[in-house]
């Protein structure tokens, strides 16, 4: 039993970090759908799961909107390098979140961290 919960975070970790920008075909995914089925609008075709699906996949442009605007104030401060290493940091524990995330609300908010490090 171990073994199929390990290769879902490898499944995982895998997806968020090597297509950081392909969320909508993840979310497609019969091991995403297992794991949150609230979002399985293959399945279940409903507004409900249609809309909950919707917030998922706009939580990265929020935070990559958030992550933009935070930019502009920080930059001057931190530099070139140190804005690439606070945003690469941000990033890390953001993917850390959602890779070992088991609710979706824990999905949703690793998603918005990743994001704020990208923007």
């Amino acid at each position: 039993m171990a073994r199929a919960s390990e290769n879902r975070q490898i499944h995982r970790l895998t997806r968020l970090t090597v297509f950081p920008g392909d969320i909508g075909g993840y979310m497609l995914t019969s091991q995403l759908r297992d794991e949150f089925s609230q979002v399985d609008a293959a399945t279940y075709p409903t507004l409900h799961v249609a809309t909950i699906s919707g917030a998922v996949v706009s939580a990265w442009n929020l935070g990559c909107i958030a992550g933009a605007v935070a930019t502009i104030f920080l930059s001057n401060a931190l530099g070139r390098k140190g804005s690439i290493i606070a945003g690469i940091t941000i990033e890390i524990v953001g993917k850390v979140i959602q890779t070992s995330s088991f609710s979706l609300g824990q999905l949703i908010a690793g998603s918005v961290i990743a994001r704020v490090g990208n923007g």
